[in-house]
């Protein structure tokens, strides 16, 4: 055991590790390029930081799982390494194994709104003058809602509360998790996976970078158990990581394009599947969406690349041979995509493929005239906007409700120069 310092530094996790003397074991761990004559062949030692580690204070125990280098620095006598931390897992049993898992859940704001359920109830009474004279709370999680068999997802209500002993503010706090729950452990990539294609769904709705407000992971072998250690049911341990988007206020509430209600469990399933199979084109353009302060003629190339293969893909779909879907154009492609939206657009859909096709081609090639700025604005807009509705349509929401939703959308404003 050695003494040493596990720090959230807004951006990552990162344990620091000291040694002293220039042939300490932990100093191995951070030599890469580094030559030892005792051992030439870098056979005898670690010359890398386990994938697994444990830290210990006062407080309980850290399991870190995903530990890498992340460089160090020394002296003839003494130095420190640091050491890149995946996920942090607290509390638990003397050094449990975490490097795998049974189970995951994942606190996604804004999943409540979308779902509209609630676990609290409330009930007003009036006087006989109509005014309020009681108002009675009921809370109670509603059933899980199942999505998938696959690793049992499902969405989890929860909630909690804190009533104060003093007559101070008392608070109620609602949310929606989402759980994967199998019966034998699974790399965390398998957990992620599934949570972030729910996720990603939530952001088409809403077109907002919707991020994870708490996680806590689960591990069969390492169960809740009393001072005697008896073990009396499930713990589900806080994680701690910056593997996945955290969630971050917004002043205002998302403006939903469909809602789960009109997609149910089997939209959801469905979606599932859409995503795997046009992953090429689903990729780059969900990368435009929170991925930092990009340049609008990068993210309009992003969201091009994307509807193309989508378009591209559609081709195949439909029983066109490889080698007329590969000398389709770009505009061919993008109307493809727009033809299966059965909805009255805000927009033309043959200019709008026009357009695109045209900046795209003035972004992407280096003898053609670079596009107007508000006419690339204009065109990325209403390229997010088909794919957002290409995707509804796909997963079965009503073009009814698509129809009207879609007259309140943000995305159909155009942008205009002040």
């Amino acid at each position: 055991m050695v003494s040493t310092m596990l720090q959230d530094d807004g951006d990552s996790i990162v344990l620091t590790v000291p040694w002293t003397g220039i042939d300490e074991v932990y100093s191995r761990w951070f030599a890469q390029g580094v030559m030892f004559g005792d051992d030439p062949n870098r056979t005898k030692h670690r010359y890398e930081p386990p994938e697994i580690l444990w830290f210990q204070d006062d407080v309980g125990t850290v399991t870190l799982v995903g530990c890498r280098s992340r460089g160090s620095r020394s002296n003839f006598t003494h130095g420190q390494g640091r050491v890149a931390v995946r996920f942090a897992v607290a509390g638990g049993q003397r050094c449990p194994d975490y490097r795998r898992i049974n189970g995951l859940r994942s606190d996604l704001p804004g999943l409540g709104d979308w779902m509209s359920l609630r676990s609290l109830t409330a009930r007003t009474v009036n006087d006989a003058d109509g005014r309020l004279e009681s108002l009675h709370l009921d809370l109670k999680a509603p059933p899980a809602v199942p999505l998938l068999r696959a690793l049992n997802l499902r969405i989890r209500p929860n909630f909690s509360f804190n009533l104060p002993s003093t007559p101070d503010d008392a608070l109620i706090r609602e949310s929606l998790q989402i759980e994967t729950l199998a019966g034998r452990p699974r790399e965390w990539s398998e957990h992620l996976r599934a949570h972030e294609t729910v996720r990603e769904l939530l952001a088409i709705a809403g077109w907002r970078a919707f991020g994870y407000s708490a996680q806590w992971a689960h591990r069969a072998s390492d169960p809740q158990r009393v001072l005697t250690g008896k073990a009396v049911g499930e713990r589900w341990a806080r994680v701690y990581s910056y593997a996945v988007l955290r969630h971050q206020e917004e002043k205002s509430r998302p403006s939903f394009l469909f809602r789960f209600d009109d997609i149910k469990p089997a939209g959801v399933r469905r979606w599932f599947k859409l995503r795997e199979h046009f992953s090429r084109g689903v990729d780059p353009i969900m990368s435009t969406l929170g991925g930092g302060a990009g340049t609008i003629e990068g993210t309009m190339a992003q969201v091009g690349i994307g509807l193309d293969a989508i378009g591209y893909q559609l081709a195949l779909d439909a029983g066109v041979t490889q080698t007329k879907a590969n000398a389709e154009r770009h505009e061919a492609r993008l109307q493809r995509v727009a033809a299966e939206i059965a909805l009255a657009l805000p927009f033309k859909a043959s200019t709008w493929a026009a357009n695109a096709a045209a900046v795209n081609n003035g972004i992407k090639h280096a003898n053609r005239p670079m596009p107007d700025a508000l006419l690339t604005a204009n065109t990325l807009r209403e390229s997010r906007l088909i794919f957002r509705l290409w995707v509804a349509t796909r997963i079965g929401a009503p073009t009814a409700s698509l129809q009207q939703r879609l007259t309140v959308d943000p995305m159909i404003y155009p942008y205009e120069l002040v």
